[in-house]
């Protein structure tokens, strides 16, 4: 039975959602500094979706800036904190730049602040409190934090995107992927012997490159396009849940008793604000 354009697009972010949720285990398994990963990944996500660049096209704004730099900030600290704690903190506190974005927002007051929205930040906030005040020190707090960055990094991701006229998406990613690979690229430490990553590793960044980044942002974007933004929003959600279970299943990594709690407390109100708002718009229409 064929599918209609709506169950295809359903496919497509389901789909998506389950190659990025591989990173955590791909990031992981490469052996070299996060600088490193960050750039060669990029670099190879940049040149498989160069044909899709449609140069003519592109105009720099203040808002495509912001937003590549953005995006740059997030990898970074998204692979530095993925490296130096369990990939569940990793990818719940990232989900958290939707308290930033909120935050933002009603401090430009462009939206108002309701007991429907704001009890899904508070949760949220709790969230991010119970990873902080996990018993860790050195590499892990450092992680934790550096988690919160690609949140906040997140936030001013999204904030920007609607400025952003005259490129498609892909083109964007595209852009954004080969700007990455030429800011990073030079901050590679000096004793970093890139000819030492092992066989294995090179495997992971292509596949990192290619699949977990170029291949599921064009299935996202043509997901999207067919799909309403409540279940896109949902389905993009599996990528949260299946990155440290990827983790557990391959690595045996386990996160700890806060860590469990940070998850359910932001992956539930993130859930939770996106019904909600669903609802909200639909009473308001």
């Amino acid at each position: 039975m064929l599918l209609n354009d709506s169950h295809r697009g359903m496919l497509y972010i389901f789909l998506s959602a389950i190659l990025l949720s591989t990173g955590g285990l791909f990031i992981k398994i490469v052996q070299a500094n996060p600088l490193a990963i960050v750039a060669l990944r990029s670099g190879i996500a940049g040149l498989t979706l160069l044909p899709f660049l449609r140069v003519k096209h592109i105009k720099l704004s203040a808002s495509t800036i912001v937003y590549i730099f953005s995006y740059t900030v997030m990898m970074v600290a998204f692979v530095s904190a993925t490296k130096y704690t369990t990939s569940a903190n990793a990818v719940a506190l990232q989900y958290a730049g939707s308290l930033y974005l909120f935050l933002y927002k009603v401090f430009r007051r462009q939206i108002k602040v309701r007991l429907g929205n704001v009890m899904p930040m508070a949760m949220i906030m709790m969230g991010i409190i119970a990873f902080l005040l996990e018993p860790s020190k050195g590499h892990n707090m450092a992680g934790n934090l550096l988690a919160v960055i690609s949140g906040i990094a997140l936030a001013a991701m999204f904030g920007a995107l609607p400025q952003i006229k005259g490129i498609s998406p892909v083109s964007l990613v595209c852009l954004s992927n080969l700007a990455i690979f030429a800011l990073v690229f030079p901050l590679i430490p000096s004793h970093e012997n890139l000819l030492a990553i092992s066989s294995q590793g090179w495997m992971a960044l292509i596949y990192l490159g290619v699949i977990q980044v170029a291949l599921s942002y064009i299935l996202n974007t043509k997901g999207v396009q067919l799909t309403s933004s409540l279940q896109a929003m949902v389905l993009a959600m599996f990528e949260a849940v299946m990155n440290p279970l990827w983790v557990f299943i391959f690595i045996g990594e386990v996160p700890s008793s806060y860590g469990f709690v940070g998850i359910t407390l932001i992956l539930g109100a993130v859930l939770f604000n996106v019904i909600q708002q669903s609802n909200y718009e639909k009473r308001s229409s």
